[in-house]
């Protein structure tokens, strides 16, 4: 044997073992000889004799008749070439192939169901596990482990489905010895990757995804490269016959290997390349393997057997509901629906495959297939950016589900959608405004409407009942029973919520306010199915006739006005004329005592009229009163018999109280009717559950009217305290208007909920700004001051920042904590302005007090006088300590300064008296006229900037002559520059409402908690 090469050694064996085993005859392969054979072979596959062991292997499973000239062994003597074998493979194996695979699918959902996970192995078998899981309320849980033993038990009951039985069939008992004692165990036959196809619950045992199990069939693809043609089979790896499983995005591929298959497999892995001199034989040979293989070829086929036919460039969209939302995939099936699915506009144009057991081929046309998908894609938004084309996506948002299914229903019979598996989502329809009804029923006070929407042909749905559906939509797509969809338009499905904002939805009918007559209309503008609207418009006619008023000022009003002065007093009048409450927001500075003084002449001659404001600004208000309004008879609600003083009110009285005594007489004064009843400086009744709001609440007037120039400093609510003092019943009540309006818009931003907002205010609400209507109004330049701590104040600052987060960190309940975190917050506030605010003992170093009195000698070398506002009154008497100390005068005013004595210092400094105006923030930040200084210093600044506006607006207001200068004394570094940031967000609240920007929500704990962490 030293003298013979491997080949020679390998032929010796294999022909003795030939005659030993199959005799010269050639008949069949005896027992023992396929032992020899068996063993052969693997000797062979063990030398890198793989043909020849695939030919023994063969010999010894189907123990084939052969003769000498047939047989591998001859084939080998003569040593033919590896191509010339590989054809000789494929034109056996085409002769031989036959497939018989045929799998049926289904799934049942039940309260109780089996899952199968599943792990694929390198072999391409499947390891398989399996779960019981338990229906909870919308969803699944995760399910316990079912042990293979009691598999059989639990097949019997509801829990499986009739697939899952068949599935349970391919568990197999087998005994085995351990330790000398026998035992049982099981396992799963190949078959069971068969049985799983189609079945709707198969998981990734790893990643828990849904896998879909399909059938698969092995794909040989012949081209012609470079003067040679190649062959490839894929999936890689089924070189046996049985079962081989395989692995794509989303979903396990199934393969019944034939003897046939393997064998060609197994042949190319020896070589893939054909001589091109060959292409006619290899062209017949490949055709004839399209039973078991789908085929494709640069080449043209060979038709033999196989029936032409046309192909289809059509593009499938497969669809698989997974949870939440869809699988999909792009295809085109040139077959038909039966045939295989591939990628369009990819691939080879010849293909061949075995469709309802006959062989076919067919031409592609790639150009049309790329032609359609690029049409599809275009008239599919939501499928581009799935990016299906060729392989599985996911669209998890429902909502985009729905939105694609709406698409693809445009699009006809250019388009095929199929469901593989489970149940299909359908799209019942589209609604638009057409399928909306809307119906007038009488009422006394309110605009009384029955709304209805066509749901499908039989059904027809209420507006609560819509709303309700709404509540749950995805999108503009409400889900019904049965997995049906209903699409909205955004144009109806606008309305509708819009609707719900308006009014009160009862459950037959939708309660609108009188008021919102006009919004309402315009709401309903493209609704063609209006019925029984002579309510609605008798409201509208009165408005009309309200628009057209000409109203001129009062002959005994002792003013000249200004042109939007007239203007306003005009609007408020036709607001009136029409049974609205005005609202006037114009900036502060421009009038609006005098233009309401000319409303309340006219108001009065009705009965006696009530002026409601903060105690600061009742004495500007008798003087404004005395001055253009002589004809009024002016009452202090003060001191004395305040119910003599009510009951002898008439017309032409005015009577004047403070907020504080509103609260404190409640009762008394809303004993007693007016004509109409103002309230100015309205924020101070922003706080709807606060004592004071609720007294507001109780007047009693046939006429309300609001005034102030900041109607939101910090969130949504304020506004509706002021709605409801003015127009009640307009935005609902408190807790609707929070639903409607404030929390959807103050957490989510949303734009409907504004637009509705904004609709149903605007006719009641008038905004001037001084920029828009004074020209001669003098220039305002606002300079914040940034103010390095000194070493030892910044020391204690963050000693007090920290105790603060530590305090604030360990208090749970969250009511404590917002209390906790606003005391916090002032402390501080208070730190970073001087340390004495937190300890009087500590030193007198403040490099803020060193900034403002720096700032003060030079406003007065300069000949100016100057505002100074601070929040904190113990701020302001440290600044007086100061000012004595140097000798600087001045005027002071906090909350404890008595009435009289306010008006006095506000005349004195009016009248030169003081270099500087010590005023508390709170105390004289609004109803004041100072428009003798020209500078304005804010020592701290206050949480809301419209408050500070308003303080700095004290001397930037007719009258004022020369340019006005605003100064913010800032410690750099602390909770001062936070707060300095956040008031873009609050003015943007304000301006979102009466200006249309786009803006903030309120300060939450969140916000709180990160002005200390990251002070």
């Amino acid at each position: 044997t030293q003298q013979t090469t491997n080949l020679d050694l390998a032929w010796s064996l294999m022909l003795s073992s030939y005659v030993g085993a199959w005799g010269l005859k050639g008949y069949g392969v005896s027992s023992a000889g396929k032992r020899v054979l068996t063993d052969m072979a693997k000797a062979c596959r063990e030398s890198d004799y793989g043909l020849l062991a695939d030919e023994l292997e063969r010999a010894t499973t189907q123990g084939t008749r052969s003769s000498s000239a047939q047989s591998p062994l001859f084939a080998l003597r003569t040593r033919k070439p590896d191509w010339e074998q590989v054809l000789e493979t494929l034109e056996r194996a085409g002769a031989e192939l036959s497939d018989d695979r045929a799998r049926s699918a289904g799934s049942t959902e039940a309260t109780s169901r089996l899952i199968w996970e599943v792990q694929l192995r390198p072999s391409g078998a499947l390891d398989i596990g399996v779960r019981e899981q338990k229906r909870r309320g919308s969803g699944w849980t995760s399910g316990r482990p079912v042990p293979e033993s009691k598999l059989g038990a639990l097949a019997g009951t509801r829990a499986a489905s009739d697939h899952d039985r068949r599935v349970a069939t391919h568990l197999r008992q087998t005994s085995y010895r351990e330790f000398g004692r026998k035992r049982t165990g099981y396992g799963w036959e190949p078959a069971v990757a068969l049985a799983l196809v189609g079945h709707g619950h198969v998981y990734d045992a790893d990643t828990k995804e849904h896998l879909e199990v399909v059938s698969g069939s092995p794909e040989l693809a012949l081209t012609r490269n470079d003067g040679r043609l190649t062959l490839a089979l894929a999936p890689a790896g089924i070189d046996k016959a049985g079962v081989f499983c395989s692995r794509e995005p989303g979903r396990i591929v199934t393969h019944e290997v034939s003897e046939s298959a393997a064998l060609v497999a197994r042949a190319l892995r020896k070589t893939a390349s054909i001589p091109v001199e060959h292409e006619d034989r290899l062209r017949q040979a490949v055709s004839s393997l399209a039973a078991g293989f789908r085929v494709s070829s640069d080449l043209a086929l060979e038709s033999g057997n196989m029936r032409s036919v046309t192909a289809e460039a059509r593009v499938h969209i497969l669809c698989w509901r997974a949870q939440p939302g869809l699988r999909l995939r792009a295809v085109v099936k040139p077959f038909g629906e039966k045939g295989p699915a591939l990628t369009p506009g990819h691939g080879s144009r010849i293909v061949a495959a075995e469709v309802d057991g006959e062989p076919m081929q067919t031409s592609r046309d790639l150009e049309t297939e790329s032609a359609n998908i690029e049409a599809l894609l275009e008239a599919c938004p939501t499928l581009a950016v799935a990016e299906t084309v060729g392989r599985d996506s996911r669209l998890r948002e429902l909502v985009d589900c729905y939105e694609l299914l709406t698409e693809l229903t445009t699009l006809g019979d250019s388009v095929v959608v199929e469901w593989p598996e489970g149940q299909p989502l359908t799209l019942v329809g589209e609604r638009d405004v057409k399928d909306l009804r809307v119906r007038f029923k009488s009422a006394d006070d309110w605009l009384r409407a029955e709304v209805e929407l066509d749901i499908d042909e039989k059904r027809v749905a209420q507006l609560r009942e819509v709303l309700k559906l709404l509540g749950s939509a995805q999108g503009r797509f409400i889900e019904l029973e049965g997995d049906r969809i209903l699409a909205l338009t955004e144009n109806v499905k606008s309305k509708l919520e819009k609707l719900e904002r308006l009014g009160t939805c009862r459950a037959k009918h939708l309660d609108v306010p009188a008021l919102a007559a006009p919004t309402l209309d315009a709401l309903l503008d493209d609704v063609t199915q209006v019925e029984d609207r002579q309510q609605l418009d008798r409201r509208l006619k009165l408005f009309d006739e309200a628009r057209d008023l000409r109203a001129d000022a009062p002959a005994d009003l002792r003013a000249s006005f200004r042109d939007y002065q007239l203007e306003g007093y005009r609007w408020m009048s036709r607001l009136l004329h029409w049974g609205g409450g005005p609202l006037l927001c114009d900036d502060m500075g421009l009038g609006k005592t005098v233009q309401i003084l000319a409303l309340l002449l006219d108001q009065s001659r009705k009965g006696p009229v009530l002026v409601v404001a903060p105690t600061s600004v009742c004495s500007h208000w008798e003087e404004q009163a005395r001055r253009f309004a002589p004809s009024l008879r002016v009452r202090r609600f003060r001191e004395g018999d305040r119910a003599k003083t009510l009951a002898s009110l008439g017309p032409g009285d005015l009577l004047l109280s403070s907020y504080g005594l509103l609260q404190r007489e409640s009762e008394l004064l809303t004993s007693c009717e007016f004509a109409a009843a103002v309230l100015d400086e309205a924020q101070a009744i922003k706080n709807s559950t606060s004592q004071r709001a609720r007294a507001a609440h109780g007047i009693v007037a046939r006429t309300r009217i609001v005034s102030t120039g900041t109607p939101i400093e910090n969130h949504l609510g304020e506004l509706w305290s002021l709605f409801h003092f003015a127009n009640p019943g307009l935005l609902g009540s408190s807790k609707q208007f929070d639903s409607r309006f404030a929390r959807p818009i103050g957490e989510r931003g949303d734009r409907r909920a504004m637009e509705v907002l904004k609709q149903l205010t605007r006719p009641f609400m008038l905004r001037r700004t001084k920029a828009e209507v004074l020209d001669e109004l003098p220039e305002k330049t606002e300079i914040t001051l940034r103010i390095d701590l000194g070493r030892e104040e910044a020391a204690l600052y963050e000693a007090c920042r920290r105790e603060a987060a530590k305090t604030v960190e360990e208090t749970a309940e969250p009511g404590k904590k917002r209390m906790i975190l606003l005391t916090m917050l002032t402390r501080l506030r208070q730190a970073a302005c001087h340390p004495k605010l937190l300890d009087e003992r500590h030193g007198n170093a403040s490099a803020k007090h060193e900034a403002l009195f720096s700032l003060v000698d030079e406003l007065r070398s300069g000949g100016h006088r100057a505002l100074v506002f601070s929040q904190f009154v113990q701020h302001l008497r440290l600044v007086r300590e100061e000012l004595d100390r140097r000798g600087v005068t001045y005027q002071y005013l906090d909350g404890s300064t008595p009435p009289r004595k306010r008006d006095e210092v506000v005349r004195r400094f009016q009248q030169g008296e003081g270099d500087l105006f010590l005023i508390s923030l709170r105390a004289g930040g609004s109803g004041l006229n100072l428009t003798a200084a020209d500078y304005v210093i804010h020592l701290d600044p206050w949480w809301n900037p419209a408050v500070e506006t308003q303080a700095s607006d004290r001397a930037h207001r007719i009258g004022q002559q020369r340019p006005v200068t605003v100064y913010r004394l800032v410690s750099a570094g602390t909770v001062e520059e936070r707060i300095l940031a956040m008031h873009g967000e609050k003015r943007a609240t304000a301006e979102q409402l009466l200006d249309g920007a786009k803006g903030a929500t309120p300060m939450d704990l969140d916000a709180m908690r990160e002005l200390i962490g990251g002070a």
